[in-house]
């Protein structure tokens, strides 16, 4: 756990649940969710920084999404998109199968998000969060 000490993230206490289509977290009885990707040498919100973080074992990768000509892109927590923001459809095939998704949709529609994340076979493992901007 002391390699996941410097990732950017928010832990969430998990009581045991039962009958629920969620896994059990990895580390204990908390989720590790890497908001913005393991970006303390990495961009935030980079391809590079998001398969850092589900390399170094997360539970959740956490994103912040806008549009960007036409394009759905990971940008940073103050809603930027740098030359190394990443398209929602490359960060969804990296965490597929390794890690859930925390999608923030700011001015992303939910439905959009929605059919990018099932085209992706990442529906039971993908939570949406509006954030109104």
């Amino acid at each position: 756990m002391t390699t996941l000490a410097w990732i950017s993230a928010i832990a969430i206490a998990a009581a045991p649940l039962t009958n629920s289509p969620w896994p059990a977290p990895r580390h204990g009885t908390t989720y590790v969710v890497a908001q913005g990707g393991a970006h303390a040498d990495l961009p935030e919100g980079s391809l590079a920084a998001c398969k850092k973080a589900i390399e170094l074992g997360v539970d959740f990768l956490g994103v912040d999404l806008k549009q960007v000509d036409g394009k759905i892109l990971a940008v940073t927590d103050k809603g930027e998109a740098t030359k190394d923001a990443a398209p929602l459809e490359e960060l969804l095939d990296a965490a597929h199968g390794k890690c859930g998704v925390l999608l923030n949709l700011h001015d992303v529609p939910a439905d959009k998000a929605a059919e990018i994340v099932k085209k992706h076979d990442m529906s039971k493992t993908a939570l949406f969060q509006a954030s109104p901007d």
